[in-house]
């Protein structure tokens, strides 16, 4: 009888813990795209600094960010959100949006809004 109580109880968790990663590396591939916008000051991104790949919902996926220095991080995102990077300008800071990412598929998040000039 407690088997099939927590059982559906441990799946729940572990859906959670899945969107917390996708969301918790999101988070972590914007903060390299802020840190690359502010080295290079006003003129965006450097042209060495590279996203490689996508994250789309039910797809689990793999993002490789490349810093200017020949440096890379690999991200393993779940596929349990969408998540769309758009890097800065010399008006706008880089934007991450994260897209449904609790388990009711109705919460977005997105870092780096605002624009350069007033944030």
């Amino acid at each position: 009888m407690l088997v099939a109580i927590s059982i559906p109880i441990f799946n729940a968790q572990l859906k959670k813990a899945k969107y917390a990663v996708d969301e918790a590396n999101a988070r972590s591939i914007y903060a390299e795209m802020v840190a690359d916008y502010l080295a290079n000051g006003s003129t965006g991104q450097s042209t060495k600094f590279k996203i490689d790949g996508t994250v789309s919902k039910g797809t689990a996926s793999v993002v490789t960010v490349t810093e200017g220095d020949g440096a890379t991080n690999k991200y393993n995102f779940n596929g349990m959100t969408t998540v769309t990077f758009t890097t800065g300008t010399s008006t706008t800071y880089p934007k991450v949006t994260v897209t449904a990412c609790d388990e009711n598929d109705n919460k977005d998040v997105v870092f780096g809004e605002g624009s350069a000039a007033t944030d």
